[in-house]
């Protein structure tokens, strides 16, 4: 029997709006949901390993498939149990505009990625195109990588997996020619170590908008994503600028510059702001 972690789980934890981040894909396959069960395929000591939570009442009880025990650390960073939820409903719950939605859909969390390298590719994929577009490039290169585990699904792949393969190759799974480029000069300074994704958030931040075809926007989404960078700002993205275009009853849809200085308004934990625009229309947000 595989060894198990067990984590009690918040009474503001939704299992559901955990799972929906992970059910972008209807041809499952990187990740398998099937609650109370949700499965994810990864990479792991350099062989393709399986992690398994499965939901109960109050409780996530987490293994991996070869039967080792899944770390603690890992499934409370990939949940967000260590985000500050409860903080900044404190400091903000009775704030005329975000405290509405903290009231209507209260603990929020932010589903992390299981690498930084995976956040990349999802920021890459996604920019300028819709979720559905991104998440058929983000398919298809796990499928080339072709690292599949007896189970049937695919690890997503790092950089030293995707290092030996060409712009033209990324070109063939619907990468344009830029995010083409970029995802291979990002497996070439990584391998080189010129670009260490061990940094810290803001030095990382840095060193990713010194690479051509990353913005601020991709950046920041990475860093929201892999390191649950809360005062990463979301204010060059559409959905967060549309939404809060509604929640605000503006006639037309605010600039980024008024998204920004309205984010600021909730630092440290401005993402959170932004998670809950996201949720206005979706608890999957990108």
């Amino acid at each position: 029997m595989p060894e198990t972690t067990i984590i009690t789980l918040p009474d503001s934890f939704k299992p559901d709006s955990f799972v929906s981040f992970y059910q972008r894909d209807p041809e499952e396959v990187c990740e398998r949901v099937r609650l109370p069960i949700f499965q994810k395929a990864m990479v792991r000591n350099g062989s393709v390993e399986i992690l398994e939570m499965k939901f109960q009442e109050q409780v996530v009880q987490a293994s991996l498939k070869d039967g080792s025990c899944a770390r603690n650390t890992l499934v409370t960073h990939i949940l967000g149990l260590d985000q500050p939820v409860a903080d900044f409903e404190d400091r903000f719950g009775q704030h005329p505009e975000i405290g509405i939605l903290i009231q209507r859909n209260p603990g929020i969390r932010i589903p992390q990625l299981f690498s930084r390298f995976e956040a990349l590719i999802w920021a890459i994929a996604g920019q300028q195109i819709s979720v559905k577009a991104a998440v058929s490039v983000r398919r298809k290169l796990i499928l080339m990588a072709e690292l599949r585990h007896k189970d049937g699904l695919y690890a997503h792949p790092e950089p030293e997996h995707l290092i030996h393969y060409s712009t033209d190759d990324f070109r063939r799974i619907g990468c344009s020619q830029s995010k083409a480029q970029t995802i291979r000069t990002l497996c070439e300074e990584i391998h080189s170590r010129k670009l260490d994704l061990k940094a810290s958030p803001e030095r990382l931040r840095e060193a990713l908008l010194q690479i051509k075809g990353i913005g601020p926007w991709t950046a920041d989404y990475v860093l929201l994503r892999s390191c649950a960078y809360l005062e990463a700002s979301l204010h060059l993205d559409g959905a967060v600028q549309r939404n809060l275009q509604k929640l605000l009853n503006l006639k037309e849809k605010p600039t980024p510059e008024f998204t920004r200085k309205w984010l600021a308004l909730f630092q440290p934990y401005q993402a959170f702001a932004a998670a809950h625009l996201w949720a206005m229309q979706s608890l999957n947000g990108f």
